[in-house]
């Protein structure tokens, strides 16, 4: 830790040092002031120092079209017809398909919300059952259709029971993972 503190030129205390081991061995999100713009950050298995800007780092809201793609918090987000869906089937992308879908469709792109549901389940409450990093959350994009989230991020999608069409929305994390 000391080493760590000392590597980003954080002014050390015995009060940042105790702060810092007291949450290590703990499961919840947590973020300490260590000035100067530095934060620790913990969260699951992660331990590191984050600046304000990778905290506060939020894109605003967006929408999405037929034929377009957008660059949203480090994803990808495209909808197109299935005649172009070829081209992108092969590159790890989360793609869905739904009955009301149609060439006029449009989509909102933000970030999450208090109270945020996916069908009928909760986003934090899958967000914390998939320990999702919190930073992570804050970043993952949530996309709507027709006032109601289809999909959140690459990892989920609401269930689809209609039947496929020929136009899809598609997501994936713009750095490949």
């Amino acid at each position: 830790i000391i080493n760590k503190l000392k590597e980003f030129d954080i002014e050390l205390n015995s009060n940042k040092i105790e702060q810092i081991y007291k949450i290590l061995n703990k499961e919840e999100s947590k973020i300490i002031n260590l000035g100067n713009g530095y934060y620790w950050y913990k969260s699951y298995d992660v331990n590191k120092i984050i600046t304000k800007n990778e905290l506060d780092d939020k894109c605003i809201n967006d929408t999405l079209t037929i034929d377009n793609e957008v660059i949203y918090n480090g994803y990808v987000i495209g909808y197109t017809s299935g005649v172009r869906l070829e081209k992108i089937s092969n590159k790890m992308y989360n793609i869905l398909s739904l009955d009301t879908f149609n060439e006029d469709s449009i989509f909102d792109i933000r970030t999450r919300n208090d109270g945020d549901r996916i069908g009928n389940k909760k986003l934090k409450k899958l967000f914390i059952d998939n320990k999702i990093d919190k930073l992570e959350r804050d970043r993952m994009p949530i996309i709507s259709y027709n006032d109601e989230i289809v999909m959140v991020g690459d990892l989920f999608k609401v269930k689809n029971k209609s039947s496929i069409n020929k136009y899809y929305l598609y997501i994936r994390r713009n750095d490949g993972r």
